[in-house]
């Protein structure tokens, strides 16, 4: 009786959880704090916090350089996350949208380089805006900030990873798949 109990309440929190990873609110899709996205350019799987104080998005980037290439400019920085088990530093270089000017409590204000990357969430692929930042600080390498969510999702605080990669995943497997391809040719 104890172990039909069980199986009972399992399935019940199972479906809980299904029913809250799928809810919408005003076609919105509810997310939490801390969602999964893979960025297609470091091809990773990586933690993204979505943060409702913050308006645009960032993304963690080190040695940054901005230069100019065939009369437009350009940023290169280097992807380095220390939490992430590859020793492996990823150079990134797209071209510089601009510049945003963040304020800090107790600090100057910082200019930050600001460029278009790739990502996936929730098996989308996306093309957002980012500005680069040292977020050694932080608890995560990406920010996803009102600028891409506001359309899209309602954050909840009190909830994590509602959201599922392995569409991503699928996605970035073809990619590395074309990436070979073209090189045989």
């Amino acid at each position: 009786m104890i172990k039909l109990t069980q199986i009972i309440l399992l399935l019940l929190f199972s479906t809980i959880v299904t029913n809250l990873c799928a809810l919408t609110v005003n076609g919105k899709k509810l997310m939490g704090i801390y969602e999964n996205v893979v960025i297609i350019p470091i091809q990773k799987e990586l933690t993204a916090k979505l943060d409702t104080g913050a308006k645009m998005n960032s993304i963690h980037g080190s040695n940054v350089k901005i230069y100019r290439e065939n009369g437009k400019k350009w940023v290169e920085f280097t992807y380095d996350w220390p939490g992430d088990n590859s020793a492996e530093a990823i150079k990134i270089k797209r071209i510089l949208m601009g510049y945003t000017k963040i304020k800090q409590k107790n600090s100057p204000d910082e200019k930050r380089p600001i460029v278009k990357l790739s990502f996936c969430m929730n098996g989308k692929l996306y093309k957002e805006k980012f500005n680069i930042a040292n977020r050694n600080n932080f608890d995560t390498p990406i920010l996803l900030g009102r600028d891409f969510f506001s359309e899209r999702a309602v954050v909840d605080s009190e909830i994590k990873y509602t959201t599922s990669t392995d569409e991503c995943k699928k996605y970035m497997e073809n990619q590395k798949q074309i990436d070979i391809d073209k090189n045989k040719t």
